[in-house]
C-alpha cells in the first residue's frame, strides 16, 4: 500500500471527479429561481404593510368616533337647555356649570358636523359668537350627514328645545373607497336636567 494513500480515498476521488464548477445554464436557472423567490417575498411584505396601514387608520377612526360619542353624550346629559337652532348637524346646548341658575354665553356649547379639509369633522364650539369663543376639532374624517335627532316621549320633535332625548350618530370612513367602508357609532342620550 502506498504511504500517501488513505483507505477509501478512491471513493472520494471518484465523487469529486467532474465537479469543476457550475455551467452557465445552471447559474442562470439558479438566478431565475432566486429572483422569483425575492419578488414573491417583496409582494408579501408590501401587502402586509398596506394592511397594517389600513388597520391603523381604521382603528384611529373608530377611536375618534368613540371619544366623540362619549364627549357629546356626557355634555348632553348635563345640559339644562337645548336651543331651537339645533338641527341634524348642529347641537346647541346650555350647561349651567357654575350652578347659578342662569346660562351665560360661556356656558353654551355647540357641537356641529361641518366641512373640513375635503371631508367633514365634528367641532366643539364654546361661547359661540362672543370674544371668548373657542373652537376645536373632536373627530376628523367624518362622513357628512345627519348626526343629531331630537325626541320627546319616544317621538321625534320638530322643535329641538322640547327634546328629552338626543340621538347621536357619527360615521367615519378611514379609507374612502377601500376595504370595509364607513363605520357608524350610534347612541341615544337622555337629558337629565331638561324638563
Amino acid at each position: 500500500m502506498d504511504a500517501r494513500r488513505v483507505p477509501g480515498d478512491h471513493v472520494i476521488a471518484a465523487v469529486l471527479r467532474g465537479e469543476d464548477g457550475l455551467s452557465l445554464a445552471e447559474l442562470m436557472i439558479g438566478t431565475l429561481i432566486s429572483m422569483v423567490v425575492l419578488l414573491l417575498a417583496t409582494a408579501a411584505l408590501g401587502a402586509a404593510t398596506r394592511t397594517d396601514s389600513y388597520t391603523e387608520h381604521h382603528s384611529r377612526a373608530l377611536d375618534s368616533l368613540r371619544v366623540a360619542t362619549e364627549r357629546v353624550g356626557k355634555e348632553a346629559r348635563q345640559a339644562h337647555r337645548i336651543y331651537s337652532d339645533s338641527h341634524a348637524t348642529r347641537l346647541h346646548m346650555g350647561i349651567d356649570r357654575n350652578r347659578d341658575g342662569a346660562i351665560s354665553p360661556n356656558e353654551r356649547t355647540v357641537w356641529t358636523v361641518a366641512a373640513h379639509g375635503g371631508t367633514s369633522a365634528l367641532f366643539r364650539i364654546v361661547a359661540e359668537g362672543t370674544l371668548e369663543e373657542s373652537k376645536s376639532i373632536v373627530a376628523p374624517d367624518l362622513v357628512a350627514g345627519p348626526a343629531f335627532t331630537f325626541r320627546r316621549d319616544g317621538a321625534a320633535v320638530t322643535d329641538p328645545s322640547r327634546a328629552q332625548e338626543v340621538g347621536l350618530s357619527f360615521t367615519a370612513d378611514a379609507a374612502p373607497g377601500r376595504h370595509a367602508g364607513p363605520r357608524t357609532v350610534t347612541t341615544t342620550v337622555r337629558l337629565r336636567n331638561v324638563a
